[in-house]
C-alpha cells in the first residue's frame, strides 16, 4: 500500500487515513497516507522505533527520548502541534496503547534485565 515501505501501520478512527513507520530502528519518523491511495507524507518528524505510538480521535501518541528520560507526546490533529504528555523514569520496552477518553496510557517497561553465565562441563 505504500509507496516506499513502512511497518506497524493503524486506520485513523475515521477509517480515512493509514499511519505507519518507516522501517528505521532508531528514528522511525510516523507517516500517513490517505487509505484510498494517494501520496505519502511525515507527520511526526521524530519518534522513538518500533511501536511505540497510538493513534486516537484527537491525535498521536509517541514515545521519544527526552533529556534525561523517555517521554510520550501527543501530535494533536487539530492544532498540528506536538506536546509532551508524561516523563516516564524507566526504561521501555514495545508497545504504547491509549484509552478510547485518551485519560490512560498503557505502556510496557522493563524492571529488571539480566543475564546467567553456564559452565558446561566435559562439552564435546
Amino acid at each position: 500500500m505504500t509507496r516506499n515501505g513502512g511497518c506497524s501501520a493503524f486506520e485513523s478512527w475515521d477509517g480515512q487515513w493509514l499511519y505507519y513507520k518507516k522501517p528505521d530502528p532508531v528514528v522511525g519518523s510516523i507517516w500517513r497516507m490517505p487509505v484510498a491511495g494517494g501520496a505519502e507524507k511525515v507527520v511526526v518528524s521524530v519518534a522513538g522505533g518500533g511501536r511505540n505510538f497510538a493513534v486516537t480521535g484527537n491525535g498521536i501518541y509517541f514515545l521519544r527520548r527526552g533529556a534525561t528520560a523517555p517521554v510520550v507526546a501527543v501530535y494533536r490533529f487539530h492544532t498540528g502541534k506536538t506536546e509532551s504528555v508524561a516523563t516516564l523514569g524507566a526504561h521501555l520496552s514495545m508497545g504504547l496503547a491509549v484509552s478510547p477518553d485518551e485519560k490512560r496510557i498503557l505502556y510496557s517497561q522493563i524492571d529488571y534485565e539480566g543475564n546467567d553465565i553456564m559452565l558446561v562441563d566435559h562439552y564435546r
